[in-house]
Formats: C-alpha cells, structure tokens, sequence
C-alpha cells in the first residue's frame, strides 16, 4: 500500500510538471526569419521585442512582420529554449497574513528546546512581512541526578518580527526570518538536592527564562511550507534560595532569594513553518 501511494505521488507530481506551460511570442519576418521571444511594447509603427534567450533585444517596424503568434511551451521546450524556467509567483499578496513556525533546539545550559510561536501581521509587498508573533517555549532537563519538582522551564516569548523573501517563487522561496521581543516565564525549573538544605551551599536552586528574546533564522518556502535552521538568544535567570523557603514551581513567586545570577543562552534551533 505504501509503494502504491508513493508511485501514485510521483506520477501525479510528473503529471503536474509536465503539464506546466510557458507563454512565448513568435514573430515570423519578411526575410522568413522567426524570431521566438516576448513582445515588450508595440505601437502602431512596429514592437519591442525581446528573445528568449536574451540574445536580441530590438525595435522592429511593423513592415517587416508577416506573422505574429502565440505559443505555450512545456518546461522541457521552454528550458530547451531559453536555459531556465520562469519562475511561478507565489500565493504570497499585499495584505493580512499568518505564520506558523514549530522549532527544536540544543545548545546552553539545558539539554534541548521546543518552540512553537504564530506571527500576525501584514504583506508590505511579496517579499516582505512584518507582524508580532507570540508562542510556547520550553526547555528542558537542567537538572539529571537532583530531587526534581519540574525538570523544565516554559516561557512566553512575544515578539517583533520580520520576514524578507529573496525570490517571489512558489516552488521555492529563499528567507530570512528575524525576532526579537521579551519572554515572560510561566514554569520554573527548580530541585534541591538530597542531604543539602542550605540554599547558599546549592541545596535548593530555580532556573527560569524571563528578559530579552530573539531569534534568527534563514530557510526556504516550498508552496506554503517552510524550512527554517538558526540560533535562539534567550535570557535565563538562575537563583539558590534560602532554606526556610520551599520553592515553588510556578513563576512569579520566588521568594528568599539569597543569590540571583543571569545569563544570556545562546541554542542552535531547526524548524518546520506554515503560511496561511
């Protein structure tokens, strides 16, 4: 069943590709000579024209036409032709527009991440987005071997973002995607070790990621899908509380903090995205 659906897949994608058409002008003249190309302009006197494989660009006078008309070439004629393929725009238009990005990472002090963020905002043109994205990000296993009230930490990272397309092509569209705005923290990563009471002795401690967010990433745009590999900055707070404290998982309420220390965590993050 699954090699039936994969061949199924693959004869439908040829299908579709070899189906694919490309508009060219022919213009026969006098002398006998066609000329296989675009016409850019005409007026009464003659055309602009321009060939496909980008050889002659001229004026040529109306009395020199004796037939014009209009082709549509598959993509094999037309790479034949021309050396290339022109590229199909993408469904991306001027006007409101949504992402959904989910991303995994590693790097820092923890041992991985786990995003997952939408962005609302607005096409300026094809090629350039801008909106306010908000998601869901963990991080996870900063203690291994420590009597563990929660392992992980979740934050809320909400964001500026920017995305800037290279090419204006549906079959695949070159980016670079920017972030940058603030998590708040929702869940703490906290322990106490066994045998230790006293907070200054590292007996009890809590991480949490609260301060300046960002992220950059480049990837491709196939259709509506998307690809994406980069680095996450984040700002994480470490704290040891006092030992007639019993710390609480929940953010917000740290309390008897006898030392509080920050950092900035830099993770290596790949991803998977959908445009709306």
């Amino acid at each position: 069943m699954k090699k039936f659906i994969l061949s199924a897949a693959a004869v439908l994608f040829t299908a579709l590709a070899a189906n694919a058409q490309h508009a060219v002008d022919i213009l026969t003249l006098d002398n006998g000579e066609e000329l296989v190309g675009e016409v850019v302009s005409r007026d009464s006197a003659g055309v602009s024209f321009r060939t496909a494989d980008g050889t002659l660009n001229k004026w040529i006078d109306l009395s020199d036409i004796v037939g014009e008309r209009r082709e549509y070439l598959d993509a094999a004629r037309y790479r034949a032709l021309t050396g290339n393929v022109a590229p199909e725009p993408s469904s991306r238009k001027v006007g409101y527009g949504a992402l959904v990005e989910f991303r995994a990472g590693i790097g820092g002090m923890n041992s991985g991440e786990f995003d997952l963020s939408t962005s609302q905002g607005w096409f300026v043109n094809p090629d350039l987005f801008v909106g306010v994205s908000a998601g869901a990000r963990w991080q996870i296993e900063y203690y291994p071997g420590a009597y563990v009230r929660s392992t992980s930490t979740m934050s809320i990272p909400v964001s500026l973002t920017g995305r800037y397309y290279f090419r204006n092509s549906r079959r695949c569209s070159p980016y670079i995607d920017f972030k940058a705005g603030y998590s708040l923290p929702v869940i703490d990563a906290v322990y106490w070790r066994e045998g230790q009471t006293d907070g200054l002795g590292g007996g009890r401690e809590g991480y949490r990621e609260k301060g300046p967010f960002s992220c950059l990433t480049g990837g491709v745009e196939l259709g509506r899908f998307s690809i994406h590999a980069g680095f996450t900055l984040s700002t994480l707070e470490h704290a040891r509380f006092s030992d007639d404290y019993l710390v609480n998982y929940m953010s917000g309420r740290w309390k008897y903090v006898s030392s509080l220390y920050r950092y900035v965590q830099v993770d290596a993050c790949i991803g998977v995205g959908f445009r709306f």
